[in-house]
């Protein structure tokens, strides 16, 4: 498990207090949905769960594959959830994951993690894909648009970067999950984090590939 910097977006171990690559502090968060906590909190008041994982996380040896990383959140979800409680909140952000998620399936992706009001997901692992961001572009669109015929739509934002992962699994010794690491899923989430609300937003790798389709 990881803390993701908000200044700078690198991943840092999950007991870290300030960013390694910037030096930022950093807020503590639960391991299970990554909900920001106060930092005597011993057990989250989002999810219910520890805030750290009972077993350490053990990486198993990836390997190197071309992918495209796609992160999507909902803008603005904090102020649309203000005012609910913890059950409230998950009825309104739940199903808005689970319809981007969906759209990640339809195209062949992988959804590696659900972050509470979005999702992390990869293209072209576990199983390399040489189309892997025309596949990611057409699942951002889809998500997009099945988004907004939701009752009560809120805008999106998606983030896309192309280039090279480490892709493995993480064994938590009760659970394997799929994911990636590298400075690709970096940029990708950085992306992200600078989107409009409602656009999706490609880096110039990722626009490259599409240009040989």
């Amino acid at each position: 498990m990881t803390m993701q910097c908000r200044a700078c977006a690198f991943e840092n171990e999950a007991a870290s207090r300030f960013c390694a690559a910037c030096g930022a502090a950093l807020a503590l968060a639960c391991a299970h949905c990554g909900r920001e906590l106060p930092e005597s909190a011993r057990f989250c008041t989002w999810c219910g769960k520890p805030r750290q994982p009972e077993a350490r996380v053990a990486e198993v040896p990836g390997e190197r594959k071309q992918a495209t990383v796609l992160f999507a959140d909902i803008a603005g979800s904090t102020a649309r959830i203000a005012g609910l409680d913890a059950e409230g909140a998950m009825d309104f952000l739940h199903p808005i994951v689970m319809v981007m998620a969906r759209a990640v399936h339809r195209f062949d992706g992988t959804v590696l993690r659900t972050l509470g009001d979005g999702l992390k997901a990869a293209f072209g692992v576990p199983h390399a894909r040489e189309g892997h961001a025309v596949l990611a572009c057409h699942a951002a669109l889809a998500m997009r648009a099945a988004v907004a015929e939701l009752p009560n739509a809120p805008p999106i934002r998606i983030g896309l970067h192309s280039g090279e992962v480490v892709s493995g699994k993480l064994d938590s010794g009760s659970s394997i999950e799929q994911d990636v690491t590298g400075l690709t899923v970096h940029l990708a989430s950085r992306i992200e984090h600078e989107a409009p609300p409602g656009e999706i937003c490609l880096s110039r790798d990722c626009q490259t590939l599409l240009r040989a389709y």
